[in-house]
């Protein structure tokens, strides 16, 4: 994991974008206060969430749509059980992305200062170890339902990151985005497109869409940076989280050219971390106060309209990442344990 944010907005970017799932880039340092240029006008193709979208007028400063906080033990209907997953003979590891099949991809060796060593698939019981070509380090972050696989990689130990997609035993590196000198793909839909976020020569950061060979630049009006976390598999929704003006995170969806932000109620600070094609989302928030150096740290799903708690049933837990969801409402994510170790978990709402 990176080093996160731990005395107040004038850190690094670099931890509001890691602190996640600990898996990205190590070396994009910048201020959070930074602003991004707006991006008027798309490049190239987009996918379905991008329809119409521009970047005019103001974000709502919260989802209307949003009900009022319920805990999982009076939300009716609605139980989740869960279930560890580790690599192999390994010290801090965890899960990063899902598909419906149940397949699993992540990272280990996870450092405070230069993410992860390596990456894996998890189908069932088996692991497989994945590692860009050459590279120094690679992680994986997403794969879709046909099994493609997006992450990251670094050549230059650790200096600059670049994302590449997977299929099958072929690796393509992604092109970097105008003007990056770092880039990370978070997530790849069964269209094929690759979502993720980049840090310009400017030190600013942005969200992308890399679609039949173009990039679309997502960035939230007025955001300090805006970050691109995942999309849905049929690629109608994206979602992630932004510093605003407030100097807080927040969530926001992009939902067919409709851009939303979205807060758990209460929380100080907001991300969401994936999406399914139903709109169910994952993320994790925090009240202003560091656990473990994490500032957001409880996770939560929301599914039907309402918010379900994500309460780890293990002793020891200090904070929750859950990274995934799939068509399914099977999760998978990472958690932090009293000692400071990395661990993967699944779980399952029904």
């Amino acid at each position: 994991m990176n080093s996160l944010r731990t005395t107040g907005r004038n850190t690094s970017t670099l931890r509001s974008m890691l602190r996640c799932i600990g898996f990205m880039l190590a070396l994009l340092a910048t201020s959070a206060d930074a602003q991004n240029p707006t991006h008027n006008h798309l490049i190239g193709r987009s996918n379905p969430a991008l329809s119409g979208f521009h970047f005019r007028g103001s974000l709502p400063t919260q989802d209307s749509s949003r009900p009022a906080l319920r805990s999982a033990d009076t939300l009716s209907g609605v139980a989740v059980s869960y279930g560890t997953m580790d690599y192999p003979r390994v010290l801090n590891s965890g899960a990063a992305g899902m598909n419906k099949k149940g397949q699993i991809v992540g990272g280990f060796n996870i450092l405070a200062e230069s993410g992860c060593t390596g990456g894996y698939l998890q189908a069932g019981t088996s692991f497989r170890k994945i590692a860009y070509p050459g590279s120094t380090a690679s992680c994986t972050l997403a794969i879709n339902d046909l099994g493609e696989i997006v992450g990251d990689y670094t050549l230059d130990g650790g200096n600059t990151y670049h994302a590449f997609l997977l299929v099958g035993t072929v690796f393509s590196a992604v092109p970097d985005p105008p003007s990056a000198i770092s880039a990370i793909a978070e997530g790849v839909d069964n269209l094929g497109n690759i979502v993720g976020a980049y840090v310009d020569s400017s030190d600013a950061v942005h969200g992308f869409v890399y679609s039949n060979g173009a990039f679309t630049v997502v960035d939230v009006p007025g955001a300090g940076y805006t970050h691109v976390h995942a999309t849905s598999p049929n690629g109608t929704i994206l979602v992630g989280d932004y510093v605003a003006s407030d100097g807080h995170d927040h969530g926001f969806r992009l939902k067919r050219g409709v851009l939303s932000t979205v807060d758990y109620p209460g929380a100080t600070d907001t991300q969401l971390l994936g999406v399914n094609d139903s709109g169910d989302y994952v993320g994790n928030w925090g009240n202003g106060a560091i656990i473990q150096d994490y500032l957001e740290y409880n996770g939560f799903l929301f599914r039907s309209g309402s918010y379900v708690s994500l309460t780890l049933p293990w002793a020891g837990v200090s904070v929750t990442w859950p990274s995934a969801v799939n068509d399914k409402d099977q999760i998978a994510g990472s958690y932090v344990d009293s000692n400071g170790i990395i661990l993967g978990f699944y779980a399952s709402a029904h």
